[in-house]
């Protein structure tokens, strides 16, 4: 997550790690930029996570009343950063050609 909150700083977000996740809020991550509200769940796994249904419910649930674009952000150890939109994880639609790397993810924001 500290790797991930650097990256979206140099891109030029204001960014917020979320204490107690899961708990208080759905989303791990939060990040903004001129208007753009970002929710990222964040996993650290070797295999694709997969999300409960219940989550992916608060997560939307959050994001939407956060005005957030809400993103499931996984990493595979010693691999970059790959990005899932909301609406896959609520289809259960979670196949490679559904996750973007991290310059693909940049430009769906703009």
């Amino acid at each position: 997550e500290r790797a991930l909150l650097r990256f979206l700083e140099k891109q030029g977000f204001s960014v917020a790690r979320i204490a107690g996740s899961g708990h208080n809020t759905p989303a791990d991550i939060l990040a903004i930029k001129k208007g753009i509200v970002i929710g990222l769940e964040c996993k650290a796994h070797r295999a694709k996570p997969k999300i409960k249904k219940e989550k992916v419910l608060e997560l939307k649930q959050w994001c939407e009343t956060a005005g957030a674009l809400g993103f499931l952000a996984w990493r595979a150890p010693k691999k970059d950063w790959l990005f899932l939109p909301l609406k896959n994880l609520e289809e259960n639609t979670n196949q490679d050609e559904n996750w973007m790397n991290m310059s693909s993810f940049l430009r769906a924001l703009i």
